[in-house]
């Protein structure tokens, strides 16, 4: 294998298909969308799950709009932003409707 790849051993596997990866503007931190309904925010440089938020619906697509700020879209139709800080993390419903 080469010595430059990074694997990384997740502890819970995602139980369904994984709709997007996005990595983080400033470091190594990726976000995950998935089909399961479940938003992850890894951080690849210490293989570690930093955030796992449940939507209620399954993910379609998943972005950064900053290093603490994520947006994820689902299949019910609703944009959501996830707020990442060190002293906690929120999911907020940020909008819902036709997306087009």
């Amino acid at each position: 294998m080469d010595s430059n790849r990074v694997l990384l051993d997740f502890q819970i596997p995602i139980q369904d298909a994984v709709s997007t990866l996005q990595f983080a503007p400033l470091s190594n931190n990726l976000l995950v969308s998935s089909w399961d309904s479940i938003l992850r925010l890894y951080d690849v440089d210490n293989c570690t799950l930093r955030l796992e938020l449940t939507s209620e619906a399954a993910l379609l697509d998943c972005c950064f709009q900053n290093e603490s700020l994520a947006l994820s879209a689902a299949s019910d139709g609703c944009i959501r932003r996830s707020i990442n800080k060190k002293e906690g993390k929120k999911f907020i419903r940020y909008s819902c409707g036709l997306i087009l």
